[in-house]
């Protein structure tokens, strides 16, 4: 009795790590399909989009007003333009400045 009691215990943990494995193989196989058909990511083509989004040079525009500039329609495409515009940053083409006392500013207009 007491090897058939430990055999259901054993088979009814082993069930339902099985199900937790099933359930986070189907969820990851769900994602990274979705991540394929994103495409590549070229940060040279979102920099050049994102220069392209200013009117004028010296221009001054929050983020939230680039990223409604360039009418993203998915969710990543917003960490796709952050990144190119650190690139950016970091190579000089654009300014990144905080706002007052390093808050979030809101556009006025």
């Amino acid at each position: 009795d007491a090897y058939l009691n430990a055999a259901r215990e054993s088979w009814a943990v082993e069930t339902t790590l099985s199900r937790r494995i099933e359930d986070w193989k189907s969820r990851i196989e769900t994602l990274l399909a979705e991540q394929e058909e994103r495409g590549t990511f070229d940060i040279r083509s979102y920099a050049k989009s994102v220069v392209n989004t200013y009117k004028s040079e010296g221009e001054a525009v929050n983020f939230r007003s680039l990223v409604e500039r360039m009418k993203v329609t998915h969710r990543f495409q917003v960490c796709r333009i952050f990144a190119a515009s650190l690139q950016l940053a970091n190579s000089g083409n654009i300014a990144i400045e905080a706002g007052k006392n390093g808050k979030y500013v809101e556009d006025k207009g």
